[in-house]
Formats: structure tokens, C-alpha cells, sequence
């Protein structure tokens, strides 16, 4: 029974970044949500986990209250039922990995792993100049040619950004940021040099789709989580210059023939100049004030989770959490879920490095986009951030206290 323990989570972190689901009517299911599930059972039926302590005993009555307010208060009851049990099943498969201690270095490889076929396709969409479509792999067709696929408008040529397998560029790119640190993490503390080369070239793979997604804000949040890492290292006696001179080779030249070959595109991205990066820019400050707009008529319970887009489809969607987050749950919404994280972070032991390092570039997703609250796969990318945060790695943190 534990090979079936062992193998049901990363099978289910193999599944997690696909978007293969099923329809039905106003409702879906993700595939992977059932290797979520099956995960979760395994795990459970092995280690029996009951909350006794009166804080977590709190977290519960808020989370049914929240729910209840959320089925009650919507302007759209299906989608906002939808969003509450994702997050609660994503919640409980986190959990069932803390409680079966899955080490935490081992997760990071299998994240690795998952993120490989989808910076491969990022290649191929780059070089193709589209996405070929496939339901199986939950996937939609893109072409640059295509009104409303993102693409970087240079001299009047539409470049596509890469999607991977992922919704959106934006989306990858998110994942990409956590994806290249840890696989560089990996190879500069793995003492065997095949796997050092490995996770190099990995490295080196992540940097190159990470710039094809043109996504800015992950470039933000990989510069912030590269330097945190930078800086422990350059404290640690453990890892001198001849371990971490690998990994940085390769990913250097990955970064440099990715500027060569995307320099047009990159300049248009960075300066800000063109049509349709003034027009992202005047879309983003028109979600703002189309947010604060809809908050003013529904102050007290929102619009709902995930209603917004339903209920006000003709604005465009604030890139901004917590904005978001009052926008479609109200004062009363956003309190009891500022109440429930203040409690949770109570309950818990600080590890101020690994806070940090996960939580910096979260809050730059949070301020900068909206995928993290209102997209499956960035739920996704936001549990398996914080799921690390738990875990133990026996091989790391006792001598260096990070992950």
C-alpha cells in the first residue's frame, strides 16, 4: 500500500499543470482533479489526521461561513460553487502530503518534471508561431493572426507569446518563475554530477520558455526569488563558486540566445512602446476602476467568486487580488478570509527564509495579475507554492534551513 501512497501524489503533480476537463452545461471538472482526489484517499486512509485544537476548530466555522456566504451572495451560484471546491480540494491534497511527510526536495523534483513538456512546447510555439490545439491535453488553438491571442506587436508583425499548455502566457510564465529556481536549487545541491547536469539543462530549458512568454511580472518575481536564492548562497560556506558555476553557465547561455533571438520583442515588452502594449496598459487601469466601481454597488457580500467576469463581462477584469477579492466577496468576504489566515499563520511554526522566498513572489502575481485567484491553474500554482512551505526536506533544511 505505500508504493500506491508514493506514487498517487506525483502522479497527480504530473497531472496538475494539464487542462484536459469535462463540460457540463455551466459547470467543468479538470482531469487532474480526480488524481487529486484519488491522492487525497490514499493518503487519508493512511494517516487518520483529526483537528482538535480550538484555533483549527475556528478555521472550519470560517470556511463554512465563508462558503455559505459565497452560495448565497453570487451572481453567478455555479461558478462561485466551482471555485470553493477546487480551493478545497487543492487545500486537502496539501494537506494530505504534509500529513504523509513527503520530503520536500522530492517534491520540487516532481514539480521539475511536470513543468519540462510544457517549456518544450513553449519552444516549439515559439519557433512554429503557433499553438497547435488538442482536447486531450486541454489545449486551444492559437495563432498570432488571431484577434485576442497575445502576441508582441513589432513594426506591425504579430510575434505569438507562449502558452505551453497552460491558458495563458502570463500563466506559464508564473509557473516558469518557481519552476527555474527550484531545478537550479536542485542541481547546486545534488552531489551526484549527472543530476547536477540535468537540472542544469533543465535550467537552462526554463529560462529559454521564460522568455518566450514575454510575461513581465514573472520576470519580475524570478529576479526577486533568483536573488533571495543568490543571497543565501553567497552566505553558505556549503556551496562555493566551482558547484553553482554548472548551473549558471548553462542558464547564462540559455539567457543570452533567448535575448538574441527575441531582442525586438523584448525591447517592445520592456519600453512599453506599441499599440497593443499601451492598450494592455489602459486595460489594466480600466480594471481598477471598473473593480472599484462594482465594489461601490456590492460593498458588503461582492458579486461571488469567480462571477465577475459573468456578471460584468463588458469590464475588464481587475489585475489586482485584492481588489478582486473585495470586488467578489465584499467587506464581509474579505475579512473572514483575513481572519482565517491570520489564525492559520497563528497555528503554524515561521520559517521567515521560506515566507520570504514564496511569499514575495506571490504578492508580485497578486498586485500585478488575477490568475492566482481566478484560474485553475494558477490556484494550482499557488497551492504547490505553498505546499513547499510545509514540507521537510531531510537532505536540506537541517543543515541550511531552506528548501
Amino acid at each position: 500500500m505505500e508504493w500506491l501512497r508514493n506514487w498517487s501524489w506525483r502522479l497527480a503533480i504530473l497531472a496538475l499543470p494539464w487542462q484536459t476537463r469535462l463540460m457540463f452545461s455551466d459547470a467543468s471538472i479538470y482531469v487532474s482533479c480526480f488524481f487529486l482526489i484519488f491522492a487525497i484517499i490514499v493518503a487519508w486512509k493512511n494517516h487518520a489526521a483529526i483537528i482538535t485544537s480550538p484555533s483549527r476548530k475556528n478555521l472550519i466555522w470560517i470556511t463554512l461561513f465563508g462558503l455559505i456566504l459565497a452560495s448565497v451572495f453570487t451572481a453567478f451560484p455555479t461558478g462561485t460553487w466551482q471555485w470553493w471546491v477546487q480551493v478545497l480540494l487543492l487545500g486537502m491534497f496539501g494537506w494530505s502530503l504534509v500529513i504523509s511527510k513527503v520530503d520536500a526536495r522530492e517534491f520540487l523534483v516532481w514539480n521539475v518534471v511536470a513543468l519540462i513538456p510544457h517549456a518544450m512546447l513553449a519552444v516549439h510555439q515559439a519557433i512554429t508561431q503557433q499553438v497547435f490545439g488538442t482536447k486531450w491535453l486541454g489545449i486551444a488553438p492559437q495563432l498570432p493572426e488571431t484577434r485576442g491571442v497575445a502576441v508582441v506587436d513589432v513594426d506591425g508583425v504579430r510575434h505569438l507569446r507562449a502558452y505551453g499548455g497552460l491558458p495563458y502566457p502570463n500563466i506559464l510564465g508564473g509557473w516558469l518563475a518557481f519552476g527555474l529556481p527550484a531545478s537550479l536549487w536542485l542541481a547546486i545541491t545534488s552531489d551526484d554530477r549527472k543530476k547536477q547536469i540535468t537540472f542544469s539543462m533543465v535550467g537552462a530549458l526554463f529560462t529559454l520558455a521564460l522568455v518566450l512568454t514575454h510575461s513581465r511580472s514573472a520576470w519580475v518575481a524570478v529576479a526577486i526569488i533568483l536573488g533571495l536564492l543568490g543571497y543565501h548562497l553567497s552566505r553558505s560556506k556549503r556551496y562555493a563558486l566551482r558547484v553553482t558555476r554548472t548551473p549558471l553557465f548553462f542558464v547564462l547561455c540559455s539567457l543570452l540566445a533567448a535575448l538574441f533571438w527575441q531582442w525586438p520583442m523584448l525591447m517592445t515588452r520592456v519600453t512599453g512602446e506599441g499599440r497593443l502594449e499601451i492598450r494592455s496598459v489602459s486595460e489594466r487601469v480600466s480594471g481598477v476602476h471598473a473593480g472599484l466601481t462594482v465594489f461601490a454597488e456590492h460593498p458588503w457580500f461582492g458579486v461571488g467568486r469567480d462571477a465577475f467576469g459573468i456578471a460584468y463581462s463588458l469590464y475588464p477584469i481587475p489585475h489586482n487580488i485584492p481588489l478582486l477579492m473585495l470586488v467578489e466577496t465584499g467587506l464581509v468576504g474579505t475579512s473572514a478570509t483575513v481572519l482565517l489566515l491570520t489564525l492559520f499563520f497563528k497555528s503554524i511554526p515561521i520559517d521567515k527564509r521560506r515566507l520570504i522566498l514564496i511569499g514575495t513572489p506571490l504578492l508580485v502575481f497578486a498586485m500585478l495579475d488575477h490568475y492566482l485567484w481566478s484560474y485553475w491553474s494558477g490556484q494550482v500554482l499557488a497551492m504547490l507554492s505553498i505546499i513547499w512551505y510545509f514540507l521537510v526536506s531531510y537532505n536540506i533544511d537541517r543543515s541550511e534551513k531552506l528548501g
